[in-house]
């Protein structure tokens, strides 16, 4: 059994579910109309430089033309001196009055052709693209600074997957000194694949870029973590691994008996047994043995999860239920309780996917 790990210190998660691409996005409201053709959108409140907004997506959620209401379409240019956004062309043209959101990330073409980044089954990014192969190049990057130390959060990690053989993935990280650092090299992959790695340190992390490189086809990103580390369990005397079933059981009328009625597959159980007294349970600056899952349980409320690896053999995100620290005639003990986690039916994947085996 190889030592378990889990990540700890989140310092930006990027999990992609539904309406990702607007999240946490201002709304704006048009000051005057728009195009005849349908492709500009003005307003008075976007003081930016030109070329500011190019490579985001416009999204409107009230509009005089109805037609309009929640349609998104990429713009491809800012003018400054008109506040003025150029788009792909909307069904009806835009008036004054109508309000909209921008994009929370942008998209660089360089050869490649981007379709609008989508959300498959509710739980991974899909970046669609269109190229002739070659040096072909396409990215999706989150659009505000990060603006965070890599000299606390020192590790990224992320979990991807290509949809045919010849499109190919890449993540790079832009630095608030423009400086650039690729953690995954380009590569492809038809089977899902997670990796790490180790950010240049004592930079300010800004942009986060995900690739769909090379030619025609779809990359899937199930997540980008960015965090402290991983600390590893210097000894776990027992782990068990529960891939529950719902069986949904329930009393039928006039019936002694419950039927079963097969809901499928619930959330995996992980539970892992440790002996503090064992290995190094500090990381440096901790006071008590296993503070870590004291972070990790006190932090729950805005870290979704951790990407856990069992040391039985499967890796996945879990949530830690509950840590229970025994200390009991000078033996210290500590039982870590873990529920997977998936936003997603998990139909999508296979077992061997789903708990990465």
């Amino acid at each position: 059994m190889t030592e378990p790990s889990i990540t700890y210190g989140h310092g930006k998660l990027y999990d992609f579910e539904e309406g990702f691409l607007f999240k946490d996005s201002s709304i704006y409201t048009t000051s005057d109309d728009g195009a005849v053709g349908k492709t500009t959108t003005v307003d008075a409140s976007l003081t930016q430089g030109d070329d500011y907004w190019n490579g985001c997506f416009i999204k409107y959620l009230s509009a005089e033309n109805t037609d309009n209401i929640g349609e998104t379409k990429e713009i491809t240019d800012f003018d400054a001196g008109t506040d003025t956004l150029t788009h792909d062309a909307f069904t009806a043209q835009t008036k004054s009055g109508d309000t909209f959101k921008l994009s929370a990330w942008k998209i660089v073409e360089d050869g490649q052709t981007l379709d609008t980044p989508t959300c498959s089954n509710e739980d991974y990014l899909a970046l669609t693209a269109s190229g002739t192969g070659g040096n072909a190049d396409g990215y999706l990057q989150n659009f505000t600074d990060i603006d965070i130390s890599t000299a606390i959060y020192t590790k990224i990690y992320w979990r991807y997957k290509c949809s045919n053989a010849t499109v190919k993935a890449k993540i790079a990280v832009e630095f608030d000194d423009a400086n650039t650092q690729t953690v995954l090299a380009e590569t492809n992959s038809t089977a899902w694949t997670t990796g790490s790695a180790t950010l240049t340190t004592a930079k300010t992390l800004d942009h986060i870029r995900l690739h769909a490189n090379t030619n025609t086809g779809t990359v899937y990103y199930d997540y980008v973590l960015v965090c402290k580390g991983a600390f590893s369990f210097p000894n776990a005397e027992s782990i068990q691994f529960s891939p529950r079933v719902d069986l949904g059981r329930s009393a039928g009328m006039s019936r002694w008996g419950r039927m079963p009625q097969t809901l499928g597959s619930d959330d995996a159980m992980t539970i892992i047994d440790c002996d503090l007294d064992n290995g190094t349970w500090t990381r440096t600056t901790d006071t008590i043995a296993g503070e870590v899952f004291l972070d990790i349980a006190h932090s729950s409320h805005e870290e979704a999860w951790q990407l856990l690896t069992s040391g039985h053999g499967h890796t996945m995100k879990a949530r830690l239920e509950s840590p229970n620290f025994q200390y009991k005639n000078d033996i210290h003990l500590l039982t870590l309780t873990f529920y997977e986690y998936r936003l997603g039916s998990a139909d999508a994947e296979s077992y061997a996917e789903r708990w990465g085996i």
